[in-house]
């Protein structure tokens, strides 16, 4: 999963589709140089333009395009962080190469701009291409905008045609592609950022929780000994600290409640998470018909359990888990 930050909170990387010239004619210039490129106005400053108005002006001025092109530098400009995916594509069915962006915009003459001087092409965002190689995509994959946020359906499929065609480039793929999971809570943390009525510290505090981070998950992994609540495992790296109501359905307070926490090694997580395991009262755990005897051997739940029975405070959130998120 591509991560990025925001202040010292973590956050999902957006992923942009950037043509790197009219049917990638700079595509060559930027792998060799590591960079994206934009072609508009290029002996000016973007940074010198404070809103999209200004800079439809000056296109119009230049006759570079009118107020089409506003956006897309805006975007390329404003929008786009450090670590955010891009994917440069050559007209509308086919990508070249994906990488990650390694810097802010930098202007014509930059000092670091590696196209300084070229007189094309010379709005540069740096970047770490991983990928490489190109892929043929459905009939009109992409729509014709020059810079464009990729949904999560797009994103699927260009990892699905990317891993179908070069299978050793999965891992690569896992890493730069957030999975359905990833774009929920990178839904829920821009709704708790975007909270007008939060202050910056509140906001911090949630969304670590929804991470699973900070206090939030000290606290939980110290109410079980710093270990996994089913396994005993001690491995910090694989144990996860997750809300047991989710997310989505809690209040603020809830979200900050070490109560309604259980620390599970990863695959644990994920069956919880996933509502094919929850647990009874005593701790005992409750397995979903979902799973053959075959899974559960291999996941060795047959006959698991809490270390310890939950507290009154816990076993309620653990009904509401059993009501709303188990698949029976």
């Amino acid at each position: 999963m591509s991560e990025t930050t925001d202040g010292n909170v973590s956050v999902v990387a957006n992923v942009w589709k950037i043509a790197p010239g009219e049917q990638a004619r700079v595509w060559e210039d930027c792998l060799e140089s590591g960079c994206i490129t934009i072609n508009w106005l290029n002996d000016l400053n973007f940074n010198d333009f404070s809103s999209k108005r200004e800079i439809t002006r000056a296109l119009v001025k230049a006759k570079e395009g009118g107020e089409g092109g506003a956006p897309f530098i805006w975007h390329f400009v404003h929008d786009i962080k450090k670590k955010d995916v891009v994917v440069a594509n050559d007209g509308r069915s086919r990508a070249v190469g994906i990488g990650i962006i390694t810097s802010d915009y930098l202007y014509p003459k930059h000092r670091k701009n590696p196209r300084r001087g070229f007189g094309y092409h010379n709005h540069v965002r740096r970047v770490k291409w991983l990928i490489k190689v190109p892929i043929d995509l459905r009939r009109n994959f992409f729509n014709t905008q020059t810079v464009l946020l990729l949904d999560p359906i797009h994103c699927d499929e260009i990892k699905q045609a990317y891993s179908n065609q070069y299978p050793q480039l999965t891992e690569t793929l896992d890493r730069l592609f957030p999975s359905d999971a990833d774009y929920e809570q990178a839904a829920d943390i821009n709704f708790v950022l975007q909270s007008p009525n939060l202050s910056a510290t509140s906001k911090k505090a949630l969304v670590n929780a929804r991470l699973g981070q900070g206090w939030f998950r000290e606290s939980v992994l110290r109410r079980w000994g710093g270990c996994c609540a089913v396994t005993s495992s001690s491995t910090d790296k694989a144990i996860r600290a997750s809300h047991i109501k989710p997310w989505k359905n809690c209040t603020n307070k809830e979200r900050l409640d070490p109560e309604n926490g259980l620390p599970l090694i990863a695959s644990l997580d994920a069956l919880f998470d996933r509502g094919l395991i929850s647990f009874e009262p005593s701790g005992r755990m409750i397995v979903s018909s979902l799973l053959n005897a075959a899974e559960r051997k291999i996941f060795g739940i047959e006959k698991a359990s809490l270390r310890k029975p939950p507290t009154t405070k816990m076993a309620a959130y653990l009904a509401h888990h059993r009501k709303h998120a188990l698949k029976r």
